[in-house]
């Protein structure tokens, strides 16, 4: 209920959601109609504490939306912290890049910020999630959307002074935070060049063991984003498939033009976000990465690209590991046992070249251990098929 407010993942609104369809006393509820309750749990994480830091609510109960000066005292005493870098659109990216490079702080950009693997921010980037606790950041600024990586989510049990720049007028957290438009950065004139932190970005042993493990996830995935041309819209369509771009794409391959469509972290109708996005964007070619229950979810959702024709290539990737696997690494998980992770991580043994031919979509398998495959030109499925035990052993190597 804490979440309520802030903007936070997996926080829509929900009260009232069915307005005057449904009833939502049940002690007033007759039968006739739907009943909608909604029962609000907190994460049940090991480490968990809902005690650790006050809940004080989202929405108005920080500082008032656009108001620049409290960013500016923020930033004035900024030298022992790191930036978290979030979407922004195409608009913003370059005054936020000069802001970056003033501020002279190391930053984690997410790729949907378009600036992941900007050159000009290679002595500032964090190249790794976990290496961004390692900064022992004092403070946070967020400049975005919502951050992906754990860190972020791990913020909730935290006192750590944290400051927003985004779009929408949430903090993105369910504690009382600071926050202000992003246009803020505009406002904020007389920032000399920052202090000296780049010699001080701790990164080692943070480097992902791709090589070790070639037939893993992520190594694939790094794979991927060496075929995927730097004009290619790319679409990362759930959880893993954005953690995993962020942790593995290659930053010698720019990839400007990242979307990803996050919203409460659901998987519904993915596929179609997809189409509609590649629909209006001036791109040679689009790429969209999803796990098999996201394409499943939104099976039919190939149905609308007879009539969409601004996209030549469209590149409908599943990375097809048999299952929800993402739900067995959660830290509320690993307590489970065999059987309660089976059910939970939804397995099945299904295949997508029958799908794609319902579609008359061209079907390319890569299997773990194989070359990346010659791609036809015009839409098609690539199903990635990876060794799940090796993406075990890559994650337990990683950890």
């Amino acid at each position: 209920e804490r979440f309520r407010g802030s903007g936070a993942p997996q926080a829509i609104e929900q009260d009232g959601i069915f307005g005057q369809y449904a009833a939502t006393a049940i002690d007033q509820w007759e039968g006739r109609g739907p009943l909608h309750l909604n029962v609000c749990l907190e994460e049940p994480e090991p480490d968990f504490s809902p005690n650790a830091v006050e809940a004080k609510g989202g929405l108005g109960s920080s500082t008032s939306f656009g108001n620049t000066s409290e960013f500016a005292r923020f930033v004035a005493e900024f030298e022992a912290g790191v930036v978290l870098l979030g979407e922004l659109d195409q608009e913003d990216r370059d005054y936020v890049l000069q802001f970056l490079l003033r501020l002279g702080l190391p930053v984690w950009a997410e790729a949907t910020s378009g600036l992941r693997e900007h050159p000009e921010l290679a002595p500032l980037r964090i190249e790794s999630e976990r290496a961004i606790a390692l900064q022992e950041p004092e403070k946070v600024l967020r400049i975005g959307g919502v951050p992906s990586c754990r860190f972020w989510r791990d913020l909730e049990t935290r006192e750590t002074p944290v400051f927003s720049l985004t779009y929408a007028p949430f903090s993105g957290l369910s504690t009382q935070r600071s926050f202000a438009d992003l246009k803020a950065i505009r406002e904020l004139t007389g920032l000399g060049p920052g202090p000296n932190r780049v010699r001080s970005l701790t990164q080692q042993g943070m480097v992902p063991p791709f090589d070790e493990f070639p037939g893993s996830e992520p190594a694939l995935i790094r794979e991927i984003s060496r075929q995927i041309s730097e004009k290619a819209l790319v679409f990362l369509g759930n959880s893993m498939p954005i953690r995993e771009w962020n942790l593995a794409a290659d930053f010698a391959h720019p990839h400007p033009v990242c979307f990803a469509n996050r919203g409460a972290n659901g998987i519904d109708g993915e596929l179609s976000t997809f189409f509609g996005i590649a629909e209006k964007s001036d791109v040679p070619e689009a790429w969209g990465i999803f796990g098999d229950l996201t394409t499943l979810y939104d099976a039919n959702a190939p149905w609308i690209l007879d009539q969409l024709d601004s996209v030549e290539n469209i590149r409908i990737v599943v990375i097809n590991n048999g299952g929800g696997k993402i739900f067995s690494r959660l830290p509320s998980m690993k307590g489970l046992s065999e059987e309660q992770k089976f059910v939970t991580e939804n397995h099945h043994q299904m295949r997508f070249h029958h799908w794609a031919a319902m579609w008359n979509l061209a079907h390319v398998e890569w299997r773990a251990g194989e070359a990346f495959p010659q791609l036809p030109d015009g839409n098609l499925v690539l199903e990635v098929m990876p060794d799940n035990e090796v993406t075990e052993a890559f994650w337990e190597a990683y950890a």
